[in-house]
């Protein structure tokens, strides 16, 4: 099934948990899935770089993004613009990339 991966910083903002009903309700209404994750230590970057590798490797129709830092996942973020993969951030934005 086509999807998209929508990526928080942590399992304990409630806002959070807005934004994935959200973006359930507009992805169903296209035929797409929305496949979340968020590190299970609350805002750590590393894993939540990790889970970003991971969903780029399985090529969702786009990935959004809650980041956990404004600068720490540069990195993380160029590699999606790489994929080719679109990117929206949301609630907070990186420092760069597209």
């Amino acid at each position: 099934m086509k999807h998209v991966a929508l990526i928080a910083k942590n399992h304990t903002n409630p806002a959070y948990g807005g934004a994935l009903f959200g973006a359930r309700a507009v992805a169903e209404r296209f035929g797409y899935e929305v496949r979340h994750s968020a590190p299970q230590k609350p805002d750590d970057i590393d894993e939540q770089a990790a889970l970003i590798a991971q969903a780029i490797a399985t090529q969702p129709a786009a990935i959004l993004l809650i980041p956990a830092h404004e600068t720490r996942l540069t990195g993380t973020i160029r590699a999606i613009n790489r994929a080719g993969i679109p990117l929206v951030s949301l609630v907070g934005e990186a420092s760069e990339g597209e």
